[in-house]
């Protein structure tokens, strides 16, 4: 039903452009298929990315992908996290009127 709403709000929003100005229309409506060709390109490309990896995951023994999910990896930013949560810092102390 979304998917239908979709294409309806899509046929009337052409439509008012049409009434509006019909060359900008036209111009903004020409992109369109290269924009469909695009995205459709590009998520066959994800696919196929992600199926690669999905099956070379799949080789790996059993007791690898134990110890990698049991491992204390998890990036970077992750451990910097978990140093900022870790670390205790203490309050300033007042400055001395002098």
């Amino acid at each position: 039903m979304q998917f239908i709403g979709g294409i309806v709000r899509m046929i009337f929003v052409a439509v008012a452009m049409f009434l509006v100005d019909w060359r900008l229309a036209l111009a903004t409506l020409t992109v369109v298929p290269m924009m469909i060709g695009v995205s459709t390109y590009l998520s066959r490309l994800a696919r196929k990315a992600f199926r690669e990896s999905a099956n070379r995951w799949a080789t790996f023994p059993p007791s690898w992908k134990r110890a990698f999910r049991a491992s204390k990896w998890r990036g970077p930013l992750t451990a910097a996290m978990k140093t900022c949560a870790t670390s205790r810092v203490e309050p300033a102390q007042p400055r001395r009127q002098c």
